[in-house]
């Protein structure tokens, strides 16, 4: 009997995943379909055009009176009189109609201006980043002594995806209007040995006082960072409870202190050098809160803009610290493959 209730139990998983795939493909094209006509297909010019709206009402307004005036002066029409009245209603509803869907064009192109300025906001801080390092830079450049190493004296990878991390939190937390505490973003470096047994490490963590869950477990277990690692596509879960219900998720003893409400971003970056490989897995996480409704296409796809720009700026300094671990490698011939990490400021 037990086995055949777990049998049941992994039937139901299998036809929930299936169904959220379909409920999510309706919904994609539903979107895509509502964008077409409100806001960048030939209808939605149509809509905004504010001689669709003058001309529906004024052609209203000219039918009415000119039934009743007509109506006096010709046999055919007073005749008619009953039908021709009958369409009026018919005409005023297509006028409020058009003002209806009017309505929720503008809408629409609020969000889009609303999205636009989220965006100029993203680059402000983005632009924050790069001015830390280029002050970083500066500094260090007029203390340089000529017998030190240039790459390894000014460049200090973990020290700017700290920076990263601290800024990215900020812009998240002001986009969602939460506490920063609700948020977290971790850089994680995964290696494998000659022997296929893989390892991870924490590079960066936007909370250091908190206590995160083992990296080298996530690995062992059905997680966001071993799937990323399985397929090398990033995945967003705006439900962690029905990724974790559909074995994608682990819900961590932090998760389970907030209800298990939240929401997690996940990207692999990978860092060829040669024939050395280097891997990392960003992850932006939220407790308590959701970054949007589960089935919000338009959210979702905002917010993966965000975390992408956020993940390229780390990239940057992954590759960084790529060169450097690859330049120890050279000068420690007896490894054969990409070391042990070793954190570097």
């Amino acid at each position: 009997m037990g086995s055949l209730g777990a049998s049941c139990r992994r039937l139901e998983s299998v036809l929930m995943r299936k169904f959220r795939k379909v409920v999510r493909f309706f919904r994609l094209a539903l979107y895509h379909i509502k964008r077409f006509f409100f806001v960048s297909g030939f209808p939605a010019k149509f809509i905004h055009s504010r001689l669709v709206s003058i001309v529906l009402g004024t052609v209203a307004l000219c039918y009415w009176k000119l039934v009743g005036s007509l109506g006096q002066q010709y046999e055919y029409v007073r005749q008619r009189q009953d039908f021709l009245e009958s369409l009026f209603p018919v005409i005023v509803g297509l006028t409020v109609l058009a003002q209806v869907i009017r309505y929720i064009a503008e809408k629409y192109t609020q969000r889009d201006q609303s999205y636009t300025e989220d965006l100029e906001n993203l680059l402000n801080t983005i632009e924050k980043i790069i001015c830390a390092k280029t002050v970083r830079f500066e500094s260090r450049v007029k203390k340089l002594k000529v017998s030190q190493s240039v790459f390894t004296t000014i460049t200090h990878p973990i020290e700017q995806m700290d920076e990263i991390a601290t800024e990215a939190v900020a812009f998240l937390s002001r986009q969602c209007q939460v506490s920063d505490e609700k948020f977290s973003i971790t850089v994680i470096q995964v290696t494998e040995s000659n022997a296929g047994v893989r390892n991870a490490e924490m590079l960066v963590r936007s909370n250091k006082t908190r206590n995160h869950t083992s990296p080298d477990h996530l690995l062992s277990v059905d997680s966001a960072l071993s799937r990323c690692i399985e397929t090398g596509d990033p995945v967003f879960y705006p439900d962690k409870q029905a990724a974790a219900d559909d074995a994608n998720y682990f819900l961590s003893r932090r998760d389970k202190s907030h209800d298990n409400k939240g929401s997690l971003y996940c990207e692999p970056v990978e860092i060829r050098i040669q024939q050395s490989v280097y891997r990392f897995v960003v992850t932006f996480s939220t407790y308590g809160h959701q970054i949007c409704p589960v089935g919000n296409i338009e959210d979702e796809e905002a917010f993966k803009v965000f975390f992408r720009q956020f993940v390229r700026r780390f990239k940057l300094e992954m590759t960084l610290y790529a060169i450097k671990l690859f330049d120890e490698d050279l000068r420690s011939p007896k490894k054969t493959s990409p070391p042990r990490k070793r954190r570097q400021k």
